[in-house]
């Protein structure tokens, strides 16, 4: 089983857009859970109408993404015994419908690999607004790694988008996010 973790503050049209997306997708079997990281348009309450088979945890203080994934991911882990993989997910990408099953597919060949994904403009699907880098610890810059024509990635990548990352529940175990070791840019 997956659960797919996702922190949202306000925003409550690209949530909706991003869980609609996830309704679309070619495998279903997966729950997701909603940090509400203190949001203060509709959020909370549309996320009750609109989509009750969502679990979603309220912040009472702001916590920010790497806060929120954590809460999230320790919320999994405690009430998901039969998880397998997280995906850790922004709430303003709208997935193809079948990027769950793409990540699972890769996932199984790699096995304790953290997956990422290719994030592509909504309005220019050739164009790739983010995906892997490449640090430069000496100037502190990232590369875009180039995609392969299949669409994968190769190794040796040193930061992923958390956009939509697939990672398997023992590193999650492992790993831990914690927000001192993973802040919330270059996490």
């Amino acid at each position: 089983m997956i659960v797919i973790v996702v922190p949202v503050h306000n925003r409550w049209e690209l949530t909706k857009k991003f869980l609609q997306s996830l309704q679309q997708q070619s495998f279903k079997e997966f729950n997701v859970v909603i940090v509400n990281d203190c949001s203060t348009d509709e959020t909370s309450g549309l996320l009750k109408k609109e989509f009750p088979e969502v679990d979603v945890i309220n912040t009472s203080k702001e916590m920010w993404w790497t806060g929120s994934i954590k809460t999230g991911c320790d919320y999994a882990l405690k009430n998901y015994k039969d998880m397998e993989f997280i995906i850790i997910a922004n709430n303003d990408v709208v997935v193809t419908d079948n990027a769950v099953e793409k990540l699972l597919t890769c996932v199984k060949d790699n096995h304790d690999t953290i997956i990422g994904s290719v994030i592509r403009n909504y309005e220019n699907k050739d164009q790739i607004y983010d995906g892997a880098c490449h640090i430069n610890w000496k100037r502190f810059n990232c590369q875009q790694i180039t995609v392969r024509e299949n669409g994968l990635l190769f190794d040796n990548v040193d930061v992923l988008s958390g956009r939509f990352t697939m990672i398997p529940r023992n590193i999650v175990e492992i790993l831990g996010f914690d927000a001192d070791t993973f802040p919330h840019y270059l996490g």
